[in-house]
């Protein structure tokens, strides 16, 4: 960031113009980070609603039938298969939504 002060209109026009090259640079890594997290939000959130851990938890509970039972279908491979179309087709939506919104705000 800058520190000088302003005192005429070419400072003030050089300023401007190195503010929007910095607006340029946070928009462009804005976007990057936006796009990292549409990539990976449908794991991220597999993971942390299904977790890696909870259906093996779950199926070595000594004498738990039901909890047995709910840690075979967490482990069910089709399961997981839907449960990742499903939060990927939510993120999606998500992403295109974030999309629209910032096109709004920002042409």
């Amino acid at each position: 960031m800058s520190s000088q002060k302003i005192h005429n209109l070419a400072t003030l026009n050089s300023e401007i113009h190195r503010l929007r090259l910095r607006q340029k640079e946070i928009e462009d890594q804005l976007d990057k980070n936006v796009i990292g997290l549409k990539g990976n939000f449908g794991s991220m959130a597999f993971h942390t609603i299904i977790g890696s851990g909870i259906g093996s938890y779950l199926a070595s509970s000594t004498g738990n039938f039901w909890g047995g039972l709910v840690g075979r279908i967490f482990q069910s491979t089709k399961l997981q298969t839907g449960l990742h179309k499903l939060i990927d087709g939510f993120t999606e939506k998500v992403g295109e939504g974030i999309d629209s919104i910032a096109s709004k705000i920002h042409p």
